[in-house]
């Protein structure tokens, strides 16, 4: 993939002779022709390298650096001057320009300034895409692909103090998978890791976009529900119980447990109450998962006023 650059002059027989070059050096110019067209360009696309003349009539290159770090702050910025405004280049320095350079330029001095621009470009980039992978690594279970424990408790607890400030409802799930160290232990663990995979796809699949899903522990899994009062709770829960129940776990190469099996959960559910703790909050859709698995598992006990399962 080429290289993308922005080249704004006001000198059109530059402009032209700035995009032949570079474009024979692979990369991708687009020119603009004033301030004003460059700036309009930037709203539509993001160049990763801008290379703009200070001088220009109306919307000078000081404006076309402002807005770029004001809307694209990724990108960076190449200033391009004459010998007697070489004042206004060195201020554009100090407003975090990358680079300036002096017309007329040695068109090989230009690409030098383009090539370093690109390698800092490349090395942001491996940092943000390290950062992400950090961020991913603490946040995200590695078997199930869902967020982990630790991420659920610091969700939960905005989430509470969101419900709180603006009087919203909120609402809690915990899902046990039902019989689960028999599975196990008839299976074996990698079909075990298998059906916890194919359960947080299912149970992901039976919420909605304002819920997030949790590996909560083991086979335990939880769904934060914001914005949810218990009936609409409920109905989230039946759907995840039913695509549960209609999931097949594929069993291969294992003699006579060869074939298709189900695998259900017992569900708690549980609405915010404003003398809630956290903990409060997680015991009390915990102390129902509990109950649906004492009355026979695969089904949903939750709180409307009393227990009911």
């Amino acid at each position: 993939m080429k290289k993308r650059i922005l080249f704004i002059d006001d000198e059109k027989d530059l402009c032209a002779k700035v995009k032949i070059f570079l474009s024979q050096k692979g990369f991708d110019v687009t020119t603009a022709p004033d301030g004003k067209k460059g700036s309009s360009l930037l709203k539509k696309e993001k160049f990763p390298l801008v290379i703009t003349d200070i001088m220009m009539p109306d919307y000078d290159g000081h404006k076309i650096l402002k807005f770029t770090q004001a809307n694209i702050p990724d990108s960076l910025v190449i200033v391009v001057t004459g010998y007697a405004s070489l004042t206004s280049a060195i201020d554009a320095l100090r407003e975090k320009a990358h680079d300036y350079i002096l017309k007329p330029f040695d068109f090989n001095i230009l690409l030098k300034s383009i090539d370093r621009a690109f390698e800092i470009i490349s090395l942001k980039k491996s940092k943000a895409e390290a950062e992400k992978k950090l961020k991913d690594l603490a946040t995200i279970d590695d078997l199930t692909g869902l967020f982990n424990q630790r991420y659920f408790f610091a969700v939960l607890s905005k989430e509470i103090q969101r419900a709180k400030r603006y009087n919203q409802p909120l609402s809690l799930m915990i899902l046990d998978l039902d019989n689960f160290k028999h599975f196990n232990d008839t299976y074996g663990h990698i079909e075990g890791d298998k059906a916890l995979r194919i359960s947080g796809r299912t149970i992901k699949k039976g919420t909605r976009d304002i819920d997030s899903c949790y590996r909560y522990g083991g086979e335990e899994f939880s769904v934060i529900m914001p914005e949810t009062f218990i009936d609409q709770a409920l109905n989230v829960a039946k759907r995840v119980l039913s695509l549960l129940q209609n999931t097949k776990f594929s069993l291969q190469g294992l003699g006579n447990h060869s074939g298709n099996i189900c695998i259900t959960a017992s569900i708690g559910v549980s609405e915010y109450k404003k003398n809630y703790s956290l903990e409060d909050f997680v015991r009390s859709s915990d102390a129902f998962t509990y109950q649906a698995k004492k009355l026979g598992k695969n089904r949903i006990c939750y709180d409307f006023k009393n227990a009911n399962c």
